[in-house]
C-alpha cells in the first residue's frame, strides 16, 4: 500500500456525504491529472493526488492516470456547511482514503475517515465520532485502506460511547463486516497500525495484535 507525503496527524467527519467529488470544469485548467500549479500529496500507479490553491483555502483533488479528469474531493458542499479531508491522505490502487471534518449544525462538527473509488465514484464512511467542537469530534492519528476501500483508523474516538463521553484512544475497522473496535485502552500505540496485504496490525502496551479486513 501507498502512503501520503505528509504528517500523520488527521482529523474527519461523521454524517456527510463520503468523499463526494464533483468533476472539474471541461476545458479548465485543472482538467487534467498535471494542473499548473498543483502538488502531489499521494499518488499510486493508477491515481494521483494533488492540492491547488484556491479563494477559500486549498482544494484537493483526485485523478485516474494516465488520461482521466480531475476531480474536486475537497472541499465539498454538504447541506447548508461543507466538508473538508484533513492530511494524511492514502491511497490503493483506483482508491483514496482521508479522515473527513464537516459542520453539521450550527455549533456540532462530525468526523468520520472516508473512501472513495476514483474511477467508480463508489463511496464508504468510517465513522469516528461528534461532538461541539472538532477536538471533541475526535482525531485520527493514522489510516490504513487495502485494494477494495475497506479501512482501519487509529486515534481518539467515541465509537460505541455514551454521547457525552470524551474521546478515547480506539483502533476501529470498516470493512464487508461493518464498524467494529478491534482495540481500545491507553496501552495502544497509535502510530504502530500497519497493513499488510488484507492483514491490520498494531501494538497494545507492546504486545503485537493483529486483525483481517475483507
Amino acid at each position: 500500500m501507498r502512503t501520503s507525503i505528509g504528517a500523520l496527524a488527521v482529523v474527519g467527519v461523521l454524517g456527510s456525504t463520503c468523499l463526494a467529488a464533483s468533476s472539474v470544469a471541461s476545458g479548465s485548467h485543472e482538467s487534467h491529472c498535471n494542473p499548473t500549479g498543483s502538488k502531489v500529496v499521494a499518488r499510486d500507479k493508477v491515481i494521483r493526488i494533488f492540492s491547488l490553491p484556491g479563494e477559500e483555502g486549498e482544494r484537493i483533488l483526485g485523478c485516474v492516470e494516465p488520461s482521466g479528469r480531475a476531480q474536486q474531493i475537497s472541499p465539498i458542499p454538504a447541506g447548508k456547511f461543507r466538508a473538508q479531508l484533513v492530511r494524511p491522505i492514502v491511497v490503493n490502487r483506483e482508491w483514496v482514503a482521508a479522515a473527513q471534518l464537516t459542520q453539521t449544525g450550527r455549533d456540532t462538527h462530525g468526523l468520520a475517515v472516508v473512501s472513495r473509488d476514483l474511477r467508480t465514484r463508489q463511496a464508504k464512511k468510517c465513522d469516528v465520532g461528534a461532538g461541539l467542537s472538532p477536538s471533541q469530534a475526535g482525531k485520527v492519528v493514522r489510516v490504513v485502506l487495502t485494494g477494495n476501500g475497506s479501512v482501519a483508523w487509529a486515534g481518539r474516538g467515541r465509537i460505541g460511547l455514551a454521547t457525552k463521553s470524551a474521546p478515547v484512544p480506539q483502533i476501529v475497522a470498516c470493512d464487508h463486516d461493518g464498524q467494529r473496535i478491534l482495540d481500545s485502552g491507553d496501552g495502544l500505540e497509535l502510530t504502530t497500525l500497519s497493513l499488510d496485504g488484507s492483514t491490520v496490525s498494531w501494538l497494545n502496551s507492546g504486545i503485537k495484535h493483529s486483525a483481517t479486513l475483507r
